[in-house]
Formats: C-alpha cells, sequence, structure tokens
C-alpha cells in the first residue's frame, strides 16, 4: 500500500488510485477503497475508474451501487482499444451486471 500512495505522490494518475482501492479492499478497508476510487473517478471518469469503483463498493456489500457504477462503466468510451477488447470488456461488465442483478433479485425474496 506504501508503494501505491508513494507512487501517488510522485505522479497523480487514476490507475494507481484503483490499484490502491484494490490494496485496501483486500485489507478490508473498504471505506478508504472507495475514497480512492472516487479520487480516481475525479481525476478521470473512466471505464476503468468506474470498474473499480464497483469492485470497491461490491466487496464493502453495497450491491446496488456496485451495479449502478458497472452500468454507469458501460457509457463511457473505450479509447484506444480494438473492437475485440472492446466487447471484452462490454462482456465481462454484461456478467457482471447480470450477476449482481440476480443476487440483488435473490436477496429480496
Amino acid at each position: 500500500m506504501k508503494d501505491f500512495q508513494t507512487a501517488i505522490s510522485i505522479e497523480n494518475r487514476v490507475y494507481l488510485y484503483v490499484g490502491l482501492s484494490r490494496v485496501q479492499s483486500s485489507m478490508g478497508d473498504f471505506k478508504a477503497a472507495i475514497n480512492s476510487c472516487l479520487k480516481a473517478v475525479s481525476i478521470k471518469d473512466t471505464i476503468r475508474t468506474r470498474v473499480g469503483l464497483g469492485e470497491a463498493k461490491e466487496k464493502s456489500g453495497d450491491l446496488l451501487g456496485a451495479l449502478n457504477e458497472y452500468i454507469t462503466a458501460l457509457t463511457k468510451q473505450s479509447m484506444g482499444k480494438t473492437r475485440e477488447e472492446i466487447n471484452f470488456e462490454r462482456n465481462n461488465l454484461n456478467d457482471r451486471i447480470n450477476r449482481l442483478e440476480n443476487e440483488i433479485q435473490k436477496m429480496k425474496q
């Protein structure tokens, strides 16, 4: 975690915040993980930052919040990617969305 914080102090890049968020989530610090991704989104609102935020929310137990982030990620542009990469990314997001919708539906029953 310290490596990410050091790197962020040198270069304020969204992928560093998303990486920091994943470390924080793995350590159970979901509030910090969500805040790291919110910082990333505030710098640049991309598929990567929205997926990172969705993952942090999902791990924290906020399934509806995660679902909303994954849906928002689908609306973002995929710049500089091949058609295959874009299709893979979108299929992955649709799989996550379907899984969360099913989990939320089961919880309502």
